[in-house]
């Protein structure tokens, strides 16, 4: 019984500390990162505080420290993970890919109808629906949190500890605390992300953008020419954050990390291989 608690408790201090956010602002400026690849053919990462990134492949929902996860969906899509290691996705009502699109836990179960779902550390859950060409934001603890009347949604939102949750109306970006956040000129978001910090991170085609306050002060994960960003972006609170990156004229894309403390995925992973480099690994 002793070594049980002892075990428990090792693992309650292990999750505790991982949700201490780093001492210090995050200076988020594309010259600080270090680029590794997470996975070719990989997308849709979410990344958490311990450094565990999910994504999807063809051949399901992975985890970089579990393997392929066991889920009861089919066509698994826009996963999501905390610190405890739940994860949260949508897809089709039944196996046979018929039904409306409905959210599931890797702990829970079904949850309900909608798309795009999002985690925090207290299990609270939030998720898009569409009722009526007027999409809204439910959570599990709340209830419906926003009514969308303008435009159409883009169906990715995000949530912190805190409860904020940030979503984005064709080029603008709100959040339920703050909200307009932005307008976005050009190419409308792809993917958006906050973290307990409060930093807000989106992605489009052109890249992958920091937002503070109502000014894009630093452009991230420039690396080619002859590549394109898009679809979900995600942050933890050390400024690492995973997102999508293909190249123009051919069929290849990576899923790749940005990190400030490449020492920590060193260790953490060592077999990853910085990105750009010619020895690069296939996803499982």
């Amino acid at each position: 019984m002793k070594k049980i608690l002892f075990i428990l408790v090792s693992l309650f201090l292990i999750t505790a500390c991982a949700h201490i956010p780093p001492p210090g602002k995050i200076t988020y400026k594309g010259a600080l990162y270090e680029y590794f690849v997470v996975a070719e053919g990989g997308s849709q990462g979410s990344i958490n505080n311990l450094g565990e990134i999910v994504y999807i492949t063809r051949a399901g929902m992975i985890s970089t420290t579990r393997g392929r996860l066991k889920d009861t969906s089919y066509d698994k899509r826009f996963p999501r993970i905390n610190d405890s290691g739940e994860v949260v996705y949508c897809g089709p009502a039944k196996p046979t890919g018929e039904g409306p699109w409905t959210v599931y836990s890797t702990a829970r179960g079904r949850i309900a109808y909608g798309f795009t779902p999002s985690i925090n550390n207290s299990g609270e859950i939030v998720y898009m629906v569409e009722q009526a060409y007027r999409p809204t934001i439910n959570s599990v603890n709340r209830g419906t949190l926003v009514t969308i009347k303008n435009g159409p949604a883009g169906y990715h939102l995000d949530i912190n500890n805190s409860g904020e949750v940030i979503y984005k109306v064709n080029n603008k970006i709100f959040s339920t605390t703050r909200g307009l956040i932005t307008t976005v000129a050009g190419s409308a978001p792809s993917g958006i992300t906050i973290n307990n910090l409060g930093d807000i991170l989106y992605s489009s085609i052109k890249g992958v953008f920091y937002m503070d306050g109502t000014n894009l002060t630093a452009e991230l994960s420039k690396i080619s020419k002859l590549s394109r960003f898009g679809g979900p972006v995600d942050v933890n609170d050390y400024g690492d954050f995973v997102f999508s990156l293909w190249f123009s004229g051919s069929d290849k894309s990576y899923l790749l990390l940005a990190t400030q403390r490449p020492e920590y995925y060193e260790n953490k992973y060592n077999y990853w291989k910085k990105f750009p480099d010619n020895k690069i690994p296939s996803a499982p």
